[in-house]
């Protein structure tokens, strides 16, 4: 198959999906379709290398699908393309994004039993809030410095990749699986297309973060490997998660509508987990796999209840 050739009739449906004028869209497909350099290019290749032999036959001819980032509703999308290729894009402020919100979880836990957490609930709940307010305002995860050490920010930074491998995973489970050939699936705002709800299935989402997870996860892991498998699976809880702050304090924060058009991320999250523990063989194995995952996820509601987003749980 050639390199895939963006269909000029789904110009105006898919530029109001992407929330971008018609004419950035062009400029969009032109750079990806042309090879010019984009980082998400290298993720693209590897990712697809780490995919299953069965599904990266769905896929076929690599040359057929074509990845590069622009700012689209700070989300991924996957285009399919005139001569049958696809485009995956994604939003290039997602990897800022989860890279922040990690390194403000990771220095809210501490690395030894004996240590203090590197920041105070106020900050990281500060930081938290300016973040997300930064998004819903300008669009970009801007934050003010603050101090961090070398060993938390290389965890936040591999945090986040495995994130963001989780997202374009997603995206090309959705080709692989035959979703995208459903309109529903790539709608950014199912109304303002006039397709109607019924037409979206939340299965459509599990199944694809069930293949994604099993992408980033890679195979099973050896004795010395589930210190990086905790890593990996803290990332796909991460870009869930993550996500669900954002939508959580547009809507409980800045009282912002907030458009649903992925199931609740609790119940992805869920799946998600029993998913991942059917590939530890023990407790001991559980416990490592989803050690770093837990603590981000306890961390990420404090600072929600911190900020009024959740009720305060008493103590007994």
């Amino acid at each position: 198959m050639s390199k895939p050739v963006f269909d000029p009739s789904q110009r105006s449906r898919v530029a109001k999906m992407l929330g971008m004028d018609e004419e950035k869209l062009v400029n969009v497909f032109e750079m990806i379709f042309t090879g010019a350099y984009d980082p998400a290019k290298a993720l693209m290749a590897q990712t697809i290398a780490m995919l299953p032999a069965d599904i990266q036959a769905v896929l076929g001819n690599p040359d057929a699908l074509a990845v590069g980032t622009s700012d689209i509703r700070f989300n991924a999308s996957a285009i399919p393309c005139q001569n049958g290729g696809w485009a995956v894009i994604l939003d290039r402020r997602l990897m800022a994004f989860y890279f922040v919100i990690a390194l403000v979880l990771v220095h809210r836990v501490p690395m030894t039993a004996s240590e203090s957490p590197a920041l105070d609930l106020d900050d990281a709940a500060r930081i938290a809030a300016e973040v997300a307010a930064s998004v819903h305002e300008k669009g970009l995860p801007f934050v003010r410095e603050f101090a961090t050490d070398p060993a938390r920010n290389h965890l936040a930074s591999d945090i986040a990749a495995e994130a963001h491998r989780f997202v374009l995973s997603h995206e090309l489970a959705h080709i692989a699986l035959g979703h995208t050939r459903q309109e529903a699936h790539f709608v950014s705002t199912l109304a303002d297309l006039g397709i109607p709800v019924a037409e979206w299935s939340p299965d459509q989402e599990f199944d694809a973060d069930n293949l994604a997870l099993s992408v980033t996860l890679g195979p099973p892991p050896g004795p010395a490997d589930w210190e990086d498998l905790a890593t990996r699976y803290a990332g796909c809880h991460l870009a869930l998660d993550a996500l669900a702050f954002l939508d959580d304090y547009a809507a409980e924060v800045l009282g912002l509508p907030v458009i649903p058009t992925h199931p609740p991320a609790a119940g992805r999250l869920a799946r998600l987990r029993a998913a991942a523990d059917e590939a530890c063989a023990d407790d001991s194995a559980r416990q490592a796999m989803f050690a770093w995952a837990d603590e981000l996820a306890r961390t990420l509601d404090t600072v929600r209840v911190h900020l009024g987003m959740l009720p305060a749980v008493p103590i007994d």
